[in-house]
């Protein structure tokens, strides 16, 4: 007997390029569509379907040009992480100018009121003043240095350093320098603290009005007619200033002109 030939159960599978008909593959999703190149799509359609029970052969796009890795920023410099601007020395040559004029304008201002107390042997200079006319010179532009700040910050020091003195009882107390007892603490600290926060309110901010208050505090002046000429010699260095700017002592020559810095 002939053994009887019974067919395979197993689906018979064509050739991948045999080009006979195949069930139609699944179609793909858009998002995976996207990501093959127009080559490899004309490619593959002209290959057509996969054959059935074949994985369909697929070719990932290359990988699209990528930036390089960015590098960890750097550690700012000490003047850019406080919030001041790095400092960029002046060409030797402008600072010889600069300093000339500083000196010369700030040492004339300071002698005019120094030769007034010594005719009239009353206190036309005190320490605080010294500040002043510095800065009357090095920076003339800058909004603190402006006549009426500088007028009304000292007169506003003045009268807090008074009213401190006279507040905690120090007003016949001789000067202090060293031994510093709590009468003249709480004398200095209400004098600055009321200075300070008198002459924001009042947009008169000047620096050096911070040691006129302290000076009157500390019993160093304490005469009233000695207040009021405090007052009359600030009037007298801002007058004085502003008469030498105007020959240009007080005037910074301009800056040069550098290239802009490259940037990495």
């Amino acid at each position: 007997m002939r053994p009887v030939l019974r067919p395979s159960r197993r689906p018979h599978r064509a050739p991948p390029n045999t080009g006979l008909a195949t069930a139609p593959t699944r179609p793909r999703p858009a998002a995976e569509e996207a990501m093959f190149t127009p080559r490899v799509l004309a490619r593959r359609d002209a290959r057509g379907p996969a054959p059935r029970g074949c994985p369909a052969q697929t070719t990932r796009a290359p990988a699209p040009n990528r930036a390089p890795p960015r590098r960890p920023p750097r550690p700012l410099p000490l003047p850019a992480a406080t919030g001041h601007p790095p400092l960029v020395p002046d060409p030797l040559a402008s600072r010889l100018a600069r300093a000339a004029r500083v000196s010369l304008g700030a040492g004339v201002a300071i002698a005019v009121c120094s030769a007034m107390a010594f005719w009239t042997a009353l206190p036309w200079v005190f320490p605080s003043l010294g500040p002043t006319a510095f800065l009357a010179f090095v920076a003339p532009a800058a909004p603190a240095n402006h006549p009426r700040r500088v007028l009304v910050g000292h007169g506003v020091a003045v009268l807090c350093g008074a009213a401190g003195v006279h507040l905690f009882g120090v007003a016949d107390v001789p000067a202090v320098l060293t031994r510093l007892d709590l009468a003249h603490l709480g004398a200095v600290t209400f004098a600055l603290a009321a200075t300070g926060g008198l002459t924001v309110l009042l947009d008169a901010e000047h620096a050096p009005a911070g040691a006129t208050t302290l000076i009157v505090a500390l019993g160093l002046i304490r005469d009233p007619r000695d207040l009021a000429l405090v007052e009359a010699a600030v009037l007298v260095l801002v007058l004085v200033c502003a008469a030498l700017r105007r020959f240009g002592l007080g005037q910074r020559p301009p800056a040069p002109t550098r290239p802009p810095e490259h940037v990495p």
